[in-house]
């Protein structure tokens, strides 16, 4: 199997189109297409359904497009080390709330990328329903979360913090003249919150 193939498969996986997929690496299509053949005669598998113009992934091409990702991270990581480069390499993929990646992450991000200058770091907005699944598989690395209690026994949690809340409400409503307000007094209240489950 050509690391070429990967690159070129992941390319067309990402976009869901042969001629865009051309474009981004410079390639003719001709030679997109034949290397996704050259793939799937190799695997003994189809990796997309074409219909007409649209172009979908299969169950092996799903299965396969996380393995590419990971494929082509190790190499690199690879060259970068027999090459003699010093310090961290590869990628670091987190999945964070907008709220927290908006308030908390410009400093850390600047002063990671300071000092792992060739480390890529992918950030993600969060999904907590998939979490388990993506950590052990891979797919992320990290993940933070705005909630109390997580209840996941087959990742590693660690509680960071607790943050303050405020309730923002125009000046008109009954709640803007009381100096505090409790959970109980937003009984049968519409409030927007941000998920937190």
């Amino acid at each position: 199997m050509e690391l070429r193939w990967l690159k070129t498969f992941l390319a067309v996986a990402r976009l869901l189109n042969f001629t865009q997929a051309a474009q981004e690496l410079n390639l003719a299509q001709s030679s997109v297409s034949a290397q996704i053949r050259d793939l799937e005669d190799h695997l003994g598998v189809k990796l997309f359904d074409r219909l007409g113009r649209t172009v979908k992934l299969t169950e092996a091409g799903m299965r396969l497009k996380e393995h590419a990702r990971r494929m082509l991270e190790m190499t690199e990581a690879v060259r970068c080390e027999v090459a003699g480069g010093h310090g961290g390499q590869g990628s670091l993929t987190i999945r964070v709330p907008e709220t927290l990646a908006v308030h908390f992450l410009p400093e850390i991000v600047a002063r990671f990328h300071a000092e792992h200058p060739n480390v890529q770091l992918n950030l993600i907005n969060c999904d907590d329903m998939t979490l388990p699944e993506e950590l052990r598989s891979g797919r992320i690395d990290l993940a933070f979360l705005l909630t109390a209690i997580v209840k996941r026994h087959d990742v590693t949690v660690e509680f960071l913090r607790t943050e303050p809340l405020a309730l923002a409400l125009p000046p008109s409503h009954p709640f803007a003249e009381l100096d505090s307000i409790s959970p109980s007094d937003l009984h049968g209240q519409t409030v927007l919150m941000c998920r937190t489950d």
